[in-house]
């Protein structure tokens, strides 16, 4: 019958000097982005009832706010999880529960499989647009 070990990883001082640090990082990142989504926002819907107050044209007020709000619901994501797993790392380190800490590590891990995708399909997209440009013959075409 083949026995197998179980090795437990833990972390040593330096270790946990290093995820602290990185606790306080990611705090100021996610408060930092959630400033920033606000600000996006409220500048969107400001931009949108300046047009409609002036031009009175939903229709464009409303195409030139949307990638306003778009960049703002994309960038919510990654700044949630860079906040979660500051809060799940901060309570794992002060009570030392590992429960917390795998919780934490999971909202990393969330953290960066959402910007690995997301550089995915912006690198498609911009393959993409090159391409498009290329065979309407943009790329090349001088302006003048």
């Amino acid at each position: 019958m083949d026995t197998q070990e179980h090795k437990k990883l833990q972390f040593d001082e330096d270790g946990i000097i290093e995820l602290q640090e990185m606790r306080k990082w990611t705090y100021i990142l996610s408060v930092f982005g959630f400033i920033f989504i606000g600000f996006v926002v409220i500048s969107g819907g400001a931009y949108f009832i300046m047009i409609m107050m002036n031009y009175n044209a939903a229709e464009m007020a409303s195409w030139q706010v949307a990638p306003l709000f778009l960049l703002g619901a994309v960038y919510f994501l990654p700044v949630y999880y860079l906040f979660k797993f500051s809060v799940y790392s901060r309570r794992a380190l002060t009570d030392l529960n590992n429960k917390d800490l795998n919780i934490s590590l999971r909202y990393l891990k969330l953290h960066y499989r959402f910007m690995g995708i997301l550089l995915v399909l912006l690198f498609a997209f911009y393959v993409l647009a090159g391409f498009i440009m290329l065979f309407k013959g943009q790329l090349f075409q001088s302006p003048y």
